[in-house]
């Protein structure tokens, strides 16, 4: 799992990999992947009305992306956080995935907004199991 976001204990935005319980930077450069494969920063740009919290869900090349509108730790406008896989999965099943993965858990519950993540009420029992079983 990938996440383009603050980490857990600074600002400024990163490209990450979501290792457990930990953010590791990727050796990645920022302009080839935005360029080669899709740009974070801009991807919900057409979305209209974005308030803090809303999720949107993408396709891109060979990803598989959830953009969430706000940062747990960023509170200018405009700030975002993307967690993405190259998996072949649904978005219920990449959300399930983002709170699987204690890191990415984390980040989601310091959010000072909630994340209306906008799947079924099943996923959404799911994602909340994962919660209170791994709190």
């Amino acid at each position: 799992m990938y996440y383009f976001g603050t980490s857990l204990n600074s600002k400024g935005y990163f490209l990450w990999i979501c290792d457990g319980n930990n953010l590791c930077r990727t050796g990645i450069r920022y302009d080839d992947f935005w360029r080669d494969e899709f740009c974070p920063e801009t991807i919900a740009d057409d979305k209209k009305s974005r308030k803090k919290g809303d999720v949107f869900y993408f396709r891109r090349k060979k990803y598989t992306i959830c953009y969430i509108e706000g940062s747990w730790n960023d509170t200018r406008n405009g700030t975002k956080s993307v967690f993405f896989t190259t998996a072949k999965v649904t978005f219920g099943e990449l959300s399930l995935k983002i709170m699987s993965i204690p890191v990415c858990r984390k980040i989601i519950q310091q959010m000072p907004f909630d994340v209306r993540w906008g799947l079924d009420a099943e996923h959404i029992e799911k994602m909340n199991e994962l919660i209170k079983n791994n709190d």
